[in-house]
Parts: C-alpha cells; sequence; structure tokens
C-alpha cells in the first residue's frame, strides 16, 4: 500500500533529471539520511499508547464472574467487551488504513490516542449496577481506537528507524500492546474485589449497594466492588489523558531526514500507487493470502482465549480462581512478549522469515494442545 505498514513515507533531498550524452535520460537521485535520538522516544509514546489501549481490552473479560455478579448482567455481554474489539477492527481497519496512508502517522496516533482516552472517562460514569450499558459504550469507543494503533509499528519502525533497527523496532511496537494485554490479565483481579468464594445461594440480580458477604472475615459487598472499579476506571482514565498531552505536544509524523537510503527511495516508488491499487496487488499475491490466514487463526485462538480464560479456568477449578486465571494469563502473555523481543531480533540478523514463522506456528500449537490436555487435570500449576 501507499505508504502502508511496511514501506511509507520518505524524504528525498533531491531528484535531478537531466539527458546525458547520448540523449538518454538519466536520474541522479542524492539522498541524505540520518538517524534521530528522539525516534526513542516517539516509539516509547506508541508504546506506552498502545499497552493503555491493549489493557482495557481484556480488563472486563479476566474477571468475568465479578462483572457478572456487580451488574446484573450475564457471561455473554462480559464477553462481548472483548469481542467488540474483534468486530470494530474487522469493520473499521480499511478505513482506518486509508486515512493513516492518507493523512499520515501524526493525525492517526493523535486521533486514536484522543478516542482512547474518551472512551476511558466514558467508562468511569458506569460504576453502577444499573450501568452496564455505559461500559459497553465505553468500551466501544476504546475498541475504534484500536484501529489507529494496531497497524501502527511497522509504519512508525520505517519511517524512523535504520534497515537494521526496523524489525526490532516493529517487535518493540508489537510488545507494547502485549504488555498492556499482559497488565489487563493481572491488574483488575488485584484491584477489584470478588463478592465471595461460594455466592451461589445468593440472588445476584437483588444486589445492592448495601449488600454484603462475610467470607474468610471480609465483608465484600458491591460497594467495595464499586470502589474498586471506580479506582481501576479513573486510574486508566488519567493515565491516557497524561499520554493524550504528551502525544499532542511531542509526536511527530516523521523527521526531518528519512533514517535510511530505503526508506528515501519509498517515497518515489509510492508517488505513483494507489490504496486500491496496492490492496489488489496483496490480495492477489498467495504468500500473502496464506499468511493472512494461519497468522489469523493463531491469533483467533489466542483471543478466544483469552476472552473466556476466566471462565475457562474457574469452571475447571473453582469461582475462586480469579487471580490464578489473571497470573495464567499474564504468563500467557510475558511467553508473547519474550517472544516477540527474540523474534525480532532473529529476524533482523538471519533475515530466515519463513523458518521462524514456521517456528512460531509449531509452538503455538504444542502450546494451545498443552493448555486443553492440562486443563483437565484441575490443578493450577
Amino acid at each position: 500500500m501507499k505508504k502502508n505498514i511496511y514501506i511509507m513515507s520518505a524524504n528525498i533531498s533531491s531528484i535531478n533529471e537531466s539527458m546525458d550524452t547520448t540523449g538518454t535520460l538519466s536520474t541522479s537521485i542524492s539522498l541524505t539520511t540520518k538517524l534521530y535520538k528522539k525516534r526513542y522516544f516517539i516509539l516509547l509514546l506508541f508504546i506506552l499508547l498502545s499497552m493503555s489501549n491493549a489493557f482495557q481490552w481484556i480488563e472486563y473479560a479476566i474477571i468475568e464472574n465479578i462483572v457478572v455478579k456487580y451488574y446484573g448482567t450475564t457471561t455473554f455481554w462480559v464477553n462481548c467487551t472483548s469481542v467488540v474489539f474483534m468486530a470494530a477492527y474487522i469493520a473499521g481497519i480499511l478505513p482506518a488504513t486509508f486515512l493513516l496512508d492518507t493523512k499520515g502517522l501524526r493525525f492517526c496516533i493523535l486521533f486514536g490516542s484522543f478516542v482512547n482516552c474518551l472512551g476511558s472517562w466514558i467508562k468511569c460514569f458506569s460504576v453502577e449496577t444499573d450501568r452496564f450499558y455505559v461500559t459497553m459504550i465505553g468500551q466501544s469507543v476504546v475498541a475504534v481506537a484500536q484501529l489507529f494503533i494496531l497497524n501502527i509499528p511497522p509504519l512508525l519502525a520505517a519511517v524512523w528507524f535504520s534497515d537494521k533497527e526496523v524489525s526490532r523496532a516493529t517487535a518493540y511496537g508489537v510488545f507494547g500492546n502485549q504488555v498492556g494485554i499482559a497488565i489487563g490479565f493481572f491488574v483488575p483481579s488485584l484491584i477489584v474485589p470478588n463478592f465471595s468464594n461460594d455466592n451461589d445461594s445468593h440472588d445476584i440480580t437483588t444486589l445492592s449497594s448495601t449488600t454484603v458477604i462475610d467470607v474468610s472475615d471480609k465483608i465484600i459487598g458491591t460497594a467495595e466492588v464499586g470502589s474498586g472499579l471506580r479506582t481501576l476506571f479513573f486510574g486508566v482514565a488519567i493515565f491516557t489523558t497524561l499520554l493524550f498531552v504528551l502525544i499532542v505536544l511531542f509526536f511527530k509524523d516523521k523527521p526531518d531526514l528519512p533514517p535510511s537510503t530505503a526508506q528515501a527511495n519509498a517515497q518515489a516508488v509510492n508517488e505513483n500507487s494507489s490504496f486500491m491499487g496496492s490492496l489488489k496487488a496483496l490480495a492477489t499475491n498467495p504468500n500473502y493470502v496464506l499468511l493472512f490466514f494461519t497468522y489469523g487463526l493463531n491469533t483467533g485462538v489466542f483471543y478466544a482465549v483469552s476472552t473466556v480464560l476466566n471462565q475457562m479456568v474457574t469452571g475447571a477449578l473453582g469461582e475462586h480462581y480469579v487471580k490464578e486465571a489473571g497470573y495464567m494469563g499474564f504468563t500467557l502473555t510475558l511467553a508473547g512478549i519474550l517472544g516477540s523481543i527474540v523474534c525480532g531480533y532473529l529476524l533482523d540478523w538471519t533475515k530466515l522469515f519463513k523458518q521462524i514463522t514456521l517456528g512460531v506456528y509449531l509452538l503455538s500449537l504444542v502450546g494451545m494442545i498443552a493448555f486443553t490436555v492440562t486443563l483437565h487435570f484441575k490443578s493450577v500449576w
């Protein structure tokens, strides 16, 4: 794609066309490249933005049983707080990519950061037992923000980093999303208390702010759960607001000079390309189509398991294993974080793209089989 996720914008110092002595048109391209130290700060801002967005994707699903009881809703609707992210991505990724192609990196990052912040604040007004609909509105807004975040890492890496750094910078960009997911698995179960270990005898539809349950000498009711949710939502909202301000002040679309000759040449190559033309080229590329479907299967399984992880763990081990489900999700994503960094370095050093991809897919398969089998052992370890 023109300025797409792999080779985007470039800055050409000068292009001088002249006729040589034989009458043949020749083109001399004088290129000046430079690596700016600011590229690390730009990457850090994006990593934090991606973290804050990914955190919100899973923050409800990982405490599903608590959310169901607090709002008096159903598991289906709690799952929808996660699924809405996938639905929004399917519906909006092409328009979002078109905007990235036409408006540039800074515009999309600013817009994504603003929408992410807006959705975070909307959820702050959902901390009442009858306001789950506000939760869904806020979560839907945050889901729209991801459209302007998830496809940024390769673009940002290509625009700001040298050829030797592109794979690593892309890996660190993805690293932000994974860290956010890991924290999203871990933190909500620590901040938001569970009602009880065994609460089946209570009518969850009649719980009120005065309802209390004595569990292991602790009095836990909807007031305490609401306080935990309020702390969670306002903490995220304040963080995303500060991040939005930093992005407004410091995030640049691209450096004054390109980081590499290849990046500089990319602008000249893409000047005559079109968005729809590049889409057609991708759709007719068998290698890309194969990667599209296989990567989709892998990430689809990851998102599905993450969404219902709480239900799988508490269903097999017991309702009081909410924190353990969070630890499992954290461990799952931490492995992905380490893997993405290692693969980034390996790709830069070896350029063995197919072999490394096959290795990742094989590990995914083995890991999923192991998880499926061991879940039936009813043992946390």
